[in-house]
């Protein structure tokens, strides 16, 4: 640790970063945009499942409609695949689950992936057979099946954070008094002397010394 940086600087800069990740020490985190995610996916309610399908004018498999409701809401790119989205974020119980987070599946050869809505509720596009719906995670089937959550977390740049931290914790300048050049008493009185020309009795008595050498006979 350089100079200067306390170990109160490093644990603020970690603090700010877990505040903008919603990600905090004592829990896992919090789901990124958490009411667009679930307000967007509500809106494709009854769209139909479409094989590799990720738009709402095809329709959706898992996966692709979780990827699409991520990427509307808020910008955020989710991998294409079941796999590999069930490997982004954090691991979540099913006590600990809030409104956006995934929900992963474990079905006979594949993953299945959901969207939390609260309440013990998730949506989701199921099968080839079925359109966009609400389902309760303690139904029969996915109360089996059910795996795990996952709360996605975007990563953050700490550079700029841990620059912001020096800057408000480092002490500020102190700033030096101006000191003025003051003419010592005894110089001064030189100065006001006679015969050091200055002060009004020596100019009066170098004009007296010149008119005197004028007048004076050659």
């Amino acid at each position: 640790m350089r100079g200067g940086e306390t170990p109160v600087r490093v644990t603020a800069a970690l603090w700010l970063a877990c505040a903008w990740t919603g990600y905090a020490a004592d829990e896992p985190g919090i789901s990124l945009c958490e009411a667009p995610v679930t307000e967007t996916a509500r809106k494709y309610l009854g769209t139909p499942y479409a094989r590799a399908g990720e738009a709402p004018e095809r329709g959706f498999d898992c996966s692709g409609f979780t990827k699409y409701v991520f990427s509307e809401s808020c910008g955020f790119t989710l991998p294409r695949s079941s796999y590999e989205q069930a490997k982004r974020g954090v691991k979540i119980g099913k006590e600990a689950l809030q409104p956006g987070d995934l929900v992963v599946f474990r079905e006979p050869r594949r993953l299945h992936m959901g969207l939390y809505l609260g309440e013990g509720k998730f949506i989701h596009s199921p099968n080839r057979r079925g359109k966009v719906r609400v389902e309760s995670l303690e139904s029969g089937h996915f109360k089996r099946t059910f795996k795990e959550g996952r709360r996605v977390i975007e990563p953050v740049d700490l550079t700029g954070i841990y620059q912001w931290a020096r800057e408000v914790e480092a002490p500020p300048e102190t700033p030096q008094p101006v000191v003025k050049k003051r003419v010592g008493a005894k110089r001064a009185a030189m100065r006001k002397a006679p015969g050091n020309g200055t002060g009004t009795a020596s100019r009066r008595k170098a004009a007296t010394r010149r008119a005197t050498k004028k007048s004076a006979p050659r």
